[in-house]
Protein backbone atom coordinates (compact mmCIF):
# COMPACT_ATOMS: atom_id res chain seq x y z
CA UNK A 1 0.00 0.00 0.00
CA UNK A 2 1.22 3.48 -1.09
CA UNK A 3 2.49 5.89 1.76
CA UNK A 4 1.15 9.54 1.34
CA UNK A 5 2.37 11.38 4.28
CA UNK A 6 3.34 11.21 7.74
CA UNK A 7 1.56 12.96 10.18
CA UNK A 8 3.23 14.24 13.69
CA UNK A 9 1.99 14.64 16.90
CA UNK A 10 4.53 15.77 19.04
CA UNK A 11 5.38 18.80 22.61
CA UNK A 12 5.94 18.40 26.23
CA UNK A 13 3.75 15.74 28.79
CA UNK A 14 3.66 17.13 32.51
CA UNK A 15 2.20 14.78 35.05
CA UNK A 16 -0.40 17.02 37.26
CA UNK A 17 -0.04 14.57 39.62
CA UNK A 18 2.66 11.53 40.81
CA UNK A 19 3.05 8.95 38.37
CA UNK A 20 3.34 5.24 38.75
CA UNK A 21 4.53 2.51 36.28
CA UNK A 22 5.07 0.20 37.81
CA UNK A 23 8.30 -2.14 36.78
CA UNK A 24 6.99 -5.63 38.36
CA UNK A 25 10.43 -5.22 40.51
CA UNK A 26 9.75 -5.35 44.19
CA UNK A 27 13.42 -4.08 45.50
CA UNK A 28 12.47 -1.10 47.13
CA UNK A 29 9.04 -1.41 48.17
CA UNK A 30 6.13 -3.98 47.08
CA UNK A 31 6.05 -1.96 43.76
CA UNK A 32 8.81 -0.10 42.07
CA UNK A 33 8.29 2.38 39.09
CA UNK A 34 10.01 1.29 35.81
CA UNK A 35 13.42 2.40 34.84
CA UNK A 36 15.23 2.88 31.68
CA UNK A 37 19.25 1.70 30.91
CA UNK A 38 19.97 4.71 32.54
CA UNK A 39 18.40 4.28 35.62
CA UNK A 40 15.85 7.27 34.88
CA UNK A 41 11.66 6.91 35.18
CA UNK A 42 9.98 7.00 31.42
CA UNK A 43 6.36 6.16 30.09
CA UNK A 44 6.81 3.05 27.93
CA UNK A 45 5.25 3.64 24.68
CA UNK A 46 2.42 0.95 25.64
CA UNK A 47 0.95 3.01 28.66
CA UNK A 48 0.40 5.50 26.44
CA UNK A 49 -1.37 3.60 23.31
CA UNK A 50 -3.31 1.72 25.77
CA UNK A 51 -4.82 5.12 27.21
CA UNK A 52 -5.34 6.64 23.93
CA UNK A 53 -6.93 3.30 22.61
CA UNK A 54 -9.28 3.20 25.26
CA UNK A 55 -10.51 6.96 24.20
CA UNK A 56 -11.47 5.87 20.79
CA UNK A 57 -13.25 2.93 21.96
CA UNK A 58 -15.09 3.88 24.96
CA UNK A 59 -16.75 7.18 22.99
CA UNK A 60 -16.98 6.55 18.89
CA UNK A 61 -20.37 5.55 17.90
CA UNK A 62 -20.42 1.96 16.12
CA UNK A 63 -19.59 3.09 12.53
CA UNK A 64 -16.85 5.57 13.41
CA UNK A 65 -15.74 2.25 15.56
CA UNK A 66 -15.21 0.22 12.76
CA UNK A 67 -13.32 2.30 10.72
CA UNK A 68 -11.12 3.30 13.67
CA UNK A 69 -10.24 -0.32 13.91
CA UNK A 70 -9.24 -0.47 10.66
CA UNK A 71 -6.90 2.44 11.18
CA UNK A 72 -5.47 0.88 14.50
CA UNK A 73 -4.84 -2.29 12.79
CA UNK A 74 -5.70 -5.62 13.72
CA UNK A 75 -3.79 -9.63 13.99
CA UNK A 76 -4.59 -10.58 10.53
CA UNK A 77 -4.98 -7.77 7.65
CA UNK A 78 -4.72 -4.42 8.72
CA UNK A 79 -1.56 -3.10 9.92
CA UNK A 80 -1.87 -0.07 12.29
CA UNK A 81 -1.39 3.08 11.24
CA UNK A 82 0.06 4.92 14.52
CA UNK A 83 3.14 4.55 16.30
CA UNK A 84 3.99 5.50 19.65
CA UNK A 85 7.15 6.26 21.35
CA UNK A 86 8.41 5.59 24.84
CA UNK A 87 8.66 9.07 26.54
CA UNK A 88 11.92 10.20 28.29
CA UNK A 89 12.43 12.79 30.74
CA UNK A 90 13.58 15.54 29.28
CA UNK A 91 15.56 17.10 32.23
CA UNK A 92 17.36 15.27 34.90
CA UNK A 93 15.60 16.62 37.93
CA UNK A 94 13.05 14.55 38.71
CA UNK A 95 12.45 13.04 42.32
CA UNK A 96 10.78 9.66 43.70
CA UNK A 97 8.92 9.80 46.49
CA UNK A 98 7.62 6.23 48.21
CA UNK A 99 3.74 5.99 49.47
CA UNK A 100 2.47 3.62 52.51
CA UNK A 101 -1.61 2.58 52.50
CA UNK A 102 -2.80 0.06 54.88
CA UNK A 103 -6.13 -1.59 53.81
CA UNK A 104 -8.95 -0.54 56.17
CA UNK A 105 -11.72 -3.54 56.92
CA UNK A 106 -15.07 -1.72 57.15
CA UNK A 107 -16.43 -3.67 59.75
CA UNK A 108 -14.25 -2.62 62.64
CA UNK A 109 -13.02 0.63 60.99
CA UNK A 110 -9.23 -0.22 61.71
CA UNK A 111 -6.58 -1.58 59.57
CA UNK A 112 -7.01 -5.58 57.81
CA UNK A 113 -4.44 -7.63 59.04
CA UNK A 114 -1.54 -7.90 56.43
CA UNK A 115 -2.52 -5.45 54.18
CA UNK A 116 -0.21 -2.33 54.49
CA UNK A 117 1.69 -1.64 51.37
CA UNK A 118 4.43 0.70 50.08
CA UNK A 119 4.60 1.45 47.03
CA UNK A 120 6.96 4.72 44.63
CA UNK A 121 5.89 7.23 42.66
CA UNK A 122 6.96 9.89 40.53
CA UNK A 123 6.81 13.16 41.86
CA UNK A 124 4.50 15.56 39.62
CA UNK A 125 5.44 18.31 37.38
CA UNK A 126 8.06 16.24 35.89
CA UNK A 127 8.12 16.86 31.99
CA UNK A 128 9.08 13.90 29.22
CA UNK A 129 8.93 14.74 25.14
CA UNK A 130 6.17 13.03 23.66
CA UNK A 131 6.66 11.64 19.68
CA UNK A 132 3.42 9.97 17.98
CA UNK A 133 3.40 9.09 14.42
CA UNK A 134 0.64 8.38 11.69
CA UNK A 135 1.43 7.25 8.30
CA UNK A 136 -0.94 8.15 5.72
CA UNK A 137 -1.98 5.54 3.16
CA UNK A 138 -5.08 7.13 2.30
CA UNK A 139 -8.16 9.87 3.37
CA UNK A 140 -5.82 12.70 4.95
CA UNK A 141 -8.82 14.39 6.11
CA UNK A 142 -9.86 11.56 8.87
CA UNK A 143 -6.13 11.09 9.57
CA UNK A 144 -5.84 14.47 10.23
CA UNK A 145 -9.04 14.13 12.57
CA UNK A 146 -7.36 11.58 14.50
CA UNK A 147 -3.98 13.31 15.25
CA UNK A 148 -6.73 16.58 16.33
CA UNK A 149 -8.40 14.70 18.75
CA UNK A 150 -5.59 12.63 20.07
CA UNK A 151 -3.60 16.02 20.43
CA UNK A 152 -7.16 18.21 22.13
CA UNK A 153 -7.62 15.07 24.59
CA UNK A 154 -3.84 15.38 25.76
CA UNK A 155 -4.13 18.60 26.53
CA UNK A 156 -7.81 18.57 28.69
CA UNK A 157 -5.76 17.94 31.55
CA UNK A 158 -8.41 14.76 31.55
CA UNK A 159 -5.77 12.34 30.63
CA UNK A 160 -4.49 9.82 33.33
CA UNK A 161 -1.50 7.55 32.36
CA UNK A 162 0.01 4.61 35.06
CA UNK A 163 -1.55 2.98 37.71
CA UNK A 164 -4.10 3.93 40.70
CA UNK A 165 -5.68 6.57 38.10
CA UNK A 166 -8.99 6.10 40.42
CA UNK A 167 -6.75 7.21 43.18
CA UNK A 168 -6.04 10.75 41.21
CA UNK A 169 -2.19 9.49 40.63
CA UNK A 170 -1.01 10.04 36.86
CA UNK A 171 -2.90 12.87 35.28
CA UNK A 172 -1.50 14.59 32.86
CA UNK A 173 -1.48 17.54 30.24
CA UNK A 174 0.28 17.71 27.00
CA UNK A 175 2.20 21.40 26.83
CA UNK A 176 3.53 22.78 24.01
CA UNK A 177 1.70 20.77 21.35
CA UNK A 178 2.46 20.68 17.78
CA UNK A 179 1.02 18.75 14.69
CA UNK A 180 3.47 18.23 11.91
CA UNK A 181 2.58 16.81 8.30
CA UNK A 182 4.67 15.45 5.61
CA UNK A 183 3.21 15.17 2.24
CA UNK A 184 5.12 12.52 0.03
CA UNK A 185 3.41 14.11 -3.22
CA UNK A 186 5.35 17.15 -2.21
CA UNK A 187 8.71 16.96 -3.40
CA UNK A 188 10.36 19.87 -1.06
CA UNK A 189 8.29 17.40 1.79
CA UNK A 190 10.77 14.71 1.08
CA UNK A 191 13.84 17.09 2.59
CA UNK A 192 11.52 18.59 5.52
CA UNK A 193 8.98 18.50 7.97
CA UNK A 194 6.10 21.11 7.37
CA UNK A 195 4.79 22.57 10.33
CA UNK A 196 1.10 23.24 10.18
CA UNK A 197 -0.16 25.67 13.36
CA UNK A 198 -2.02 24.06 15.98
CA UNK A 199 -5.42 25.26 14.88
CA UNK A 200 -5.48 24.76 11.34
CA UNK A 201 -5.16 21.21 11.14
CA UNK A 202 -9.47 21.01 11.63
CA UNK A 203 -11.35 19.22 14.14
CA UNK A 204 -11.27 16.96 15.51
CA UNK A 205 -14.38 13.80 16.47
CA UNK A 206 -16.39 15.11 19.19
CA UNK A 207 -16.21 13.26 22.49
CA UNK A 208 -19.68 13.42 24.58
CA UNK A 209 -19.03 13.10 27.96
CA UNK A 210 -20.62 10.23 29.82
CA UNK A 211 -19.38 11.19 33.59
CA UNK A 212 -20.47 12.13 36.70
CA UNK A 213 -18.54 14.80 37.93
CA UNK A 214 -18.55 16.56 41.35
CA UNK A 215 -15.87 19.51 41.92
CA UNK A 216 -16.09 20.66 45.32
CA UNK A 217 -14.05 23.27 47.76
CA UNK A 218 -13.71 22.72 51.67
CA UNK A 219 -12.68 24.48 54.52
CA UNK A 220 -10.90 22.68 57.20
CA UNK A 221 -13.13 23.14 60.40
CA UNK A 222 -9.82 22.13 63.05
CA UNK A 223 -7.24 20.75 61.56
CA UNK A 224 -5.74 17.47 59.29
CA UNK A 225 -3.41 14.51 59.40
CA UNK A 226 -3.19 12.03 56.42
CA UNK A 227 -0.55 10.60 58.22
CA UNK A 228 3.16 10.06 56.77
CA UNK A 229 6.28 8.82 58.99
CA UNK A 230 9.92 9.55 59.03
CA UNK A 231 12.72 7.51 61.16
CA UNK A 232 14.55 10.61 61.23
CA UNK A 233 15.41 11.60 65.15
CA UNK A 234 14.96 15.84 64.83
CA UNK A 235 11.41 15.40 62.95
CA UNK A 236 7.85 14.52 64.30
CA UNK A 237 6.86 10.98 64.63
CA UNK A 238 4.00 11.41 62.24
CA UNK A 239 3.66 14.44 59.84
CA UNK A 240 0.97 14.99 57.13
CA UNK A 241 1.16 13.81 53.98
CA UNK A 242 3.13 15.86 51.38
CA UNK A 243 4.35 15.83 48.20
CA UNK A 244 6.83 17.73 46.38
CA UNK A 245 6.72 19.92 49.29
CA UNK A 246 2.87 20.40 48.57
CA UNK A 247 0.86 19.22 51.83
CA UNK A 248 -1.95 17.12 49.68
CA UNK A 249 -5.17 14.82 50.30
CA UNK A 250 -4.14 11.31 48.63
CA UNK A 251 -6.61 9.68 46.77
CA UNK A 252 -5.86 6.29 48.34
CA UNK A 253 -7.37 8.45 52.50
CA UNK A 254 -10.15 9.93 50.03
CA UNK A 255 -11.69 6.92 48.73
CA UNK A 256 -11.61 4.94 51.65
CA UNK A 257 -13.25 7.06 53.72
CA UNK A 258 -16.27 7.58 51.09
CA UNK A 259 -16.57 3.74 50.27
CA UNK A 260 -16.64 3.04 53.87
CA UNK A 261 -19.45 5.86 53.81
CA UNK A 262 -21.08 4.49 51.05
CA UNK A 263 -21.70 1.12 52.71
CA UNK A 264 -23.42 3.05 55.91
CA UNK A 265 -25.54 4.51 53.26
CA UNK A 266 -26.66 1.63 51.66
CA UNK A 267 -27.15 -0.23 54.62
CA UNK A 268 -28.97 2.76 56.38
CA UNK A 269 -31.72 2.81 52.77
CA UNK A 270 -32.04 -1.26 53.64
CA UNK A 271 -28.89 -2.72 51.90
CA UNK A 272 -27.94 -5.64 54.10
CA UNK A 273 -24.93 -7.66 54.01
CA UNK A 274 -27.68 -10.47 55.48
CA UNK A 275 -29.73 -10.34 52.09
CA UNK A 276 -29.94 -12.66 49.68
CA UNK A 277 -27.33 -12.24 46.37
CA UNK A 278 -25.18 -9.79 48.73
CA UNK A 279 -26.83 -6.67 46.93
CA UNK A 280 -24.82 -3.83 49.23
CA UNK A 281 -21.68 -5.68 48.50
CA UNK A 282 -22.03 -6.20 44.78
CA UNK A 283 -23.26 -2.32 44.58
CA UNK A 284 -20.11 -1.21 46.11
CA UNK A 285 -18.08 -3.76 44.19
CA UNK A 286 -19.67 -2.38 40.88
CA UNK A 287 -19.04 1.31 41.69
CA UNK A 288 -15.67 1.42 43.59
CA UNK A 289 -13.97 -2.18 42.41
CA UNK A 290 -13.38 -5.60 43.90
CA UNK A 291 -12.77 -9.16 43.64
CA UNK A 292 -15.09 -12.19 42.37
CA UNK A 293 -16.69 -13.06 45.73
CA UNK A 294 -18.55 -16.95 46.37
CA UNK A 295 -21.96 -17.16 47.21
CA UNK A 296 -21.47 -16.10 51.29
CA UNK A 297 -19.81 -12.72 49.87
CA UNK A 298 -16.42 -13.84 50.64
CA UNK A 299 -13.55 -12.84 48.05
CA UNK A 300 -12.47 -15.28 45.63
CA UNK A 301 -8.42 -16.35 46.34
CA UNK A 302 -8.07 -15.99 41.98
CA UNK A 303 -11.21 -14.52 41.54
CA UNK A 304 -12.01 -11.81 38.39
CA UNK A 305 -11.21 -8.34 39.53
CA UNK A 306 -13.54 -5.62 39.03
CA UNK A 307 -12.45 -2.52 37.40
CA UNK A 308 -13.51 0.47 39.88
CA UNK A 309 -15.33 3.30 37.90
CA UNK A 310 -15.35 5.75 41.02
CA UNK A 311 -12.46 8.32 40.54
CA UNK A 312 -11.09 10.64 43.34
CA UNK A 313 -8.10 13.43 42.90
CA UNK A 314 -5.17 13.51 44.43
CA UNK A 315 -5.74 17.50 45.73
CA UNK A 316 -3.50 19.95 47.30
CA UNK A 317 -3.84 22.09 50.51
CA UNK A 318 -3.69 25.72 50.08
CA UNK A 319 -3.10 28.36 52.67
CA UNK A 320 -2.48 25.91 55.49
CA UNK A 321 0.06 26.11 59.22
CA UNK A 322 2.03 22.99 58.63
CA UNK A 323 4.77 24.09 61.48
CA UNK A 324 2.84 23.53 64.87
CA UNK A 325 3.91 19.99 66.78
CA UNK A 326 1.76 18.79 68.66
CA UNK A 327 2.47 16.31 71.84
CA UNK A 328 0.03 13.62 72.80
CA UNK A 329 0.42 11.03 75.44
CA UNK A 330 -1.29 7.51 75.19
CA UNK A 331 -3.49 6.69 78.76
CA UNK A 332 -3.45 3.48 79.91
CA UNK A 333 -7.36 2.74 80.02
CA UNK A 334 -7.64 0.91 83.57
CA UNK A 335 -5.02 3.26 85.75
CA UNK A 336 -5.72 6.35 83.94
CA UNK A 337 -2.13 6.89 84.03
CA UNK A 338 0.17 7.69 81.19
CA UNK A 339 1.80 4.76 79.33
CA UNK A 340 5.48 4.55 79.63
CA UNK A 341 7.22 5.63 76.73
CA UNK A 342 4.00 6.45 74.75
CA UNK A 343 4.47 10.24 73.73
CA UNK A 344 4.02 10.42 70.33
CA UNK A 345 4.75 13.70 68.35
CA UNK A 346 2.35 14.81 65.67
CA UNK A 347 2.59 17.38 63.21
CA UNK A 348 -0.68 18.27 61.36
CA UNK A 349 -2.25 20.87 59.25
CA UNK A 350 -4.15 23.82 60.46
CA UNK A 351 -5.91 26.48 58.55
CA UNK A 352 -4.64 29.49 58.13
CA UNK A 353 -7.10 31.72 59.93
CA UNK A 354 -5.69 35.28 58.13
CA UNK A 355 -7.08 33.79 54.73
CA UNK A 356 -10.25 33.41 55.77
CA UNK A 357 -11.62 34.16 52.29
CA UNK A 358 -9.60 31.37 50.45
CA UNK A 359 -10.81 27.32 51.13
CA UNK A 360 -8.03 25.05 52.09
CA UNK A 361 -9.19 22.32 50.04
CA UNK A 362 -9.68 23.75 46.06
CA UNK A 363 -10.97 21.47 42.96
CA UNK A 364 -11.18 18.14 45.04
CA UNK A 365 -13.28 16.12 42.05
CA UNK A 366 -15.12 12.73 42.35
CA UNK A 367 -16.50 11.33 38.95
CA UNK A 368 -18.08 8.47 38.11
CA UNK A 369 -17.81 6.73 34.73
CA UNK A 370 -21.04 5.85 33.32
CA UNK A 371 -22.71 6.15 35.95
CA UNK A 372 -26.35 4.73 37.55
CA UNK A 373 -28.57 7.29 38.34
CA UNK A 374 -28.39 5.17 41.53
CA UNK A 375 -24.78 5.59 41.84
CA UNK A 376 -25.27 9.65 41.33
CA UNK A 377 -27.46 10.05 44.00
CA UNK A 378 -24.98 7.69 46.54
CA UNK A 379 -22.10 10.17 45.16
CA UNK A 380 -24.46 13.44 46.13
CA UNK A 381 -25.33 11.83 49.64
CA UNK A 382 -21.70 11.59 50.11
CA UNK A 383 -20.78 15.10 49.46
CA UNK A 384 -23.71 16.10 51.46
CA UNK A 385 -21.70 14.41 54.66
CA UNK A 386 -18.61 15.92 53.63
CA UNK A 387 -20.27 19.30 53.22
CA UNK A 388 -21.54 19.37 56.35
CA UNK A 389 -18.85 17.44 58.70
CA UNK A 390 -20.72 13.91 59.36
CA UNK A 391 -17.68 12.44 57.11
CA UNK A 392 -14.28 13.36 58.51
CA UNK A 393 -11.20 12.12 56.72
CA UNK A 394 -7.50 11.39 57.23
CA UNK A 395 -6.28 10.26 60.86
CA UNK A 396 -7.01 10.83 64.59
CA UNK A 397 -10.90 11.80 63.83
CA UNK A 398 -11.51 10.67 67.66
CA UNK A 399 -9.87 13.38 68.42
CA UNK A 400 -11.67 16.19 65.88
CA UNK A 401 -8.83 16.45 62.70
CA UNK A 402 -10.44 16.00 59.23
CA UNK A 403 -13.89 17.61 59.54
CA UNK A 404 -14.19 19.98 56.51
CA UNK A 405 -16.64 22.50 55.52
CA UNK A 406 -18.53 23.16 52.66
CA UNK A 407 -17.84 26.63 51.05
CA UNK A 408 -19.18 25.47 47.22
CA UNK A 409 -19.35 23.03 44.62
CA UNK A 410 -20.28 22.55 40.60
CA UNK A 411 -22.42 19.18 39.83
CA UNK A 412 -21.30 17.47 36.13
CA UNK A 413 -24.05 15.85 34.57
CA UNK A 414 -23.58 12.65 32.20
CA UNK A 415 -24.38 13.80 28.17
CA UNK A 416 -23.46 17.20 28.78
CA UNK A 417 -26.70 17.99 30.55
CA UNK A 418 -26.36 21.91 32.57
CA UNK A 419 -24.65 21.59 35.37
CA UNK A 420 -25.35 22.51 39.14
CA UNK A 421 -23.68 24.95 41.20
CA UNK A 422 -23.90 24.79 44.41
CA UNK A 423 -22.64 27.56 47.45
CA UNK A 424 -22.62 28.02 51.09
CA UNK A 425 -26.43 29.13 50.93
CA UNK A 426 -27.53 25.94 49.52
CA UNK A 427 -29.95 27.64 47.49
CA UNK A 428 -29.26 25.59 44.04
CA UNK A 429 -30.39 22.88 45.88
CA UNK A 430 -33.79 23.97 46.66
CA UNK A 431 -33.79 24.93 43.34
CA UNK A 432 -33.07 21.79 41.78
CA UNK A 433 -34.77 19.86 44.62
CA UNK A 434 -37.23 17.27 42.62
CA UNK A 435 -34.45 16.71 40.30
CA UNK A 436 -31.62 15.45 42.78
CA UNK A 437 -33.97 13.74 45.15
CA UNK A 438 -34.87 11.17 41.91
Amino acid sequence: MKILGKIIISGIIENLSPLLIGSGIDEQTDNDIILDSAGQPFIPATSVAGVIKNIFYQYFNEGELEKFKIFWGDNKTNQSQIDFYDLYIKKDEYKIEQRHGNRIDNKTGTAADQAKYDFQILSKNTQFDLHIVITVYNELEYCKKIAKTIASQLTSGNISFGAKTNLGLGNIKLLEPKISLLDFSKKEDLEKWLEIDFNEIGDGFEITNNNFSINANFNIKNSLIIREYTPEPHKADQSHLKSNNDNIISGTSLKGALRSRAEKILNTLDYSYEKENNETQNFIDALFGGVERDDNGKEKENGYAIPSRFIVSETKLNNVIDDEIQTRVKIDRFTGGTIESAIIHAKPVFPNKNETNKPEINNLIISIKEPLESEIGLAILLLKDLWTGDLAIGGEKSIGRGVLEGVSANLSFPNNKESIEINKDLQALETNKDDLQT
